[in-house]
């Protein structure tokens, strides 16, 4: 799942491995849809959220993630550049993912890309 109207005000990520921790993590995310099911002996769910953004063109999203001795978690932070014409709307943006349970530790490393505008 991803999206922009999240409750999550902070940038932060979760590592779920329960339903009744999924079930309290989708109240975060603003959806009357019930979170999926999801076989937690064999998955988890990493969720990641930006955090309140001041205009639209905000997202974050998982771009990679590789194990070796450690679980890496690639992110993406998208924002606009400040030439861009966008609504000047708060949002939330997250991603969730269901990845492969593991033992190994998680790690994570966030990359900032500015979406630049054409000026006129």
């Amino acid at each position: 799942a991803q999206g922009t109207t999240s409750t999550v005000m902070k940038r932060v990520n979760y590592f779920i491995t329960s339903a009744s921790e999924l079930n309290e993590l989708w109240k975060m995310i603003n959806t009357t849809t019930a979170p999926p099911k999801i076989d937690f002996k064999k998955n988890a769910i990493i969720a990641v959220f930006a955090g309140k953004q001041p205009t639209v063109g905000h997202l974050i999203e998982i771009s990679k993630i590789e194990d070796s001795t450690v679980r890496n978690v690639s992110l993406t932070l998208v924002r606009p550049d400040t030439n861009c014409l966008v609504a000047q709307t708060a949002t939330a943006p997250y991603e969730i993912v269901a990845v492969p349970v593991t033992t190994l530790p998680l790690s994570h490393e966030d990359t900032l890309v500015t979406n630049y505008c054409p000026r006129d």
